[in-house]
């Protein structure tokens, strides 16, 4: 997901990717993790994050994030989309913790009723329970 909004100049330039998780909570740590590994300040993490976007249970619908824009000079924001926004093309969808997500009948909704480029669909599943 780095490699996709951090682009690899000039083969790959930058690209918009879209996280989903059912817990909105995953969905902050996930942009924190991804901004931590950027160099350069407040304003390359601000430029990385402006491609990203995230959904959870919280809200089925993209969400921005951003970065430092508070009193903590590091904290995670999710905002809404302005209603105005185009809907976007990503040039990956990850959808983590697929378990929780698919009991979601909105969320899954949401993801489902997309049309994804399909070859740039990641499923990350890390354990399914029986029962």
């Amino acid at each position: 997901m780095l490699e996709t909004v951090q682009g690899e100049p000039p083969a790959r330039p930058p690209a918009h990717a879209l996280f989903v998780a059912s817990n909105p909570a995953l969905t902050v740590f996930v942009a924190k993790w991804l901004a931590n590994r950027i160099k350069g300040g407040l304003g390359a993490q601000r430029k990385l994050l402006d491609r990203l976007h995230v959904m959870s249970a919280e809200s089925a619908r993209p969400r921005k994030v951003t970065i430092g824009t508070g009193n903590a000079s590091n904290a995670i924001e999710v905002l809404a989309l302005p209603s105005d926004t185009p809907a976007r093309q990503y040039a990956l969808v990850v959808l983590d913790e697929a378990h929780h997500a698919c009991r979601d009948p909105v969320l899954l909704a949401a993801v489902l009723g997309r049309d994804w480029p399909l070859p740039h669909v990641r499923l990350n599943v890390t354990h399914f329970s029986v029962g």
